[in-house]
């Protein structure tokens, strides 16, 4: 077997790994859970499309004989999207990792789509500097099903308190300084790469 054979597997295997990190952690929480009701959170929303995300990246290196797409939009989004979730369970829910359900869905599929972006693929390289603006979009496609659906699931995000325009602008500001991180750590990461492959040129 060629090294670029044995990569491709190996990257296929190192994201059908991080989309059943996902869909385990979200079917752990849906059996023990109230059902079909729990996908009003966002932890349950981002753990199926990151399991549907990187399930179809674990198939395009079988498929195409390339390690991904070209387009990496999805990749940055779903890396910032796995952030939010991890933090806010964490931190503003006080979240508990007692339960491989939690463990799961809300530290280990977060590092992993992380360590995904960071390390994995080369696509990344080439992110644009206004995608990390276009990467709020899932997170405001949340709030406004979050608005729409009329339940205080969040103490801290109710659409009735005075304070909810300040706290949705505290974390679309924050999300847009971790998004742009994500952003130079893509492109530091391209760097040297090219450095360390041009001398063997």
């Amino acid at each position: 077997m060629s090294q670029s054979r044995a990569a491709l597997i190996g990257v296929s295997i190192w994201r059908l790994a991080v989309a059943a990190s996902a869909f385990t952690g979200l079917g752990l929480i849906l059996a023990t859970g109230g059902g079909f009701a729990d996908f009003a959170y966002l932890t349950n929303q981002g753990n199926l499309a990151t399991g549907v995300v990187f399930l179809v990246l674990a198939g395009y290196p079988l498929v195409t004989g390339r390690f991904e797409p070209e387009r990496r939009w999805v990749r940055g989004a779903t890396a910032l999207l796995m952030i939010l979730i991890c933090v806010t369970y964490l931190t503003m829910l006080g979240g508990d990792l007692s339960h491989l359900r939690d463990q799961l869905a809300h530290f280990l599929t977060p590092v992993l789509v992380v360590v995904d972006w960071v390390a994995v693929g080369s696509s990344q390289a080439r992110t644009r500097w206004w995608y990390p603006l276009t990467w709020l979009l899932p997170p405001l496609a949340y709030l406004g099903f979050y608005v729409a659906y009329g339940q205080r699931l969040y103490g801290f995000l109710d659409p009735a308190a005075p304070d909810f325009p300040t706290v949705v602008g505290s974390f679309l500001v924050a999300l847009t300084a971790v998004g742009f991180l994500l952003y130079g750590v893509a492109r530091l990461r391209g760097l040297l790469v090219r450095r360390a492959v041009a001398p063997a040129q």
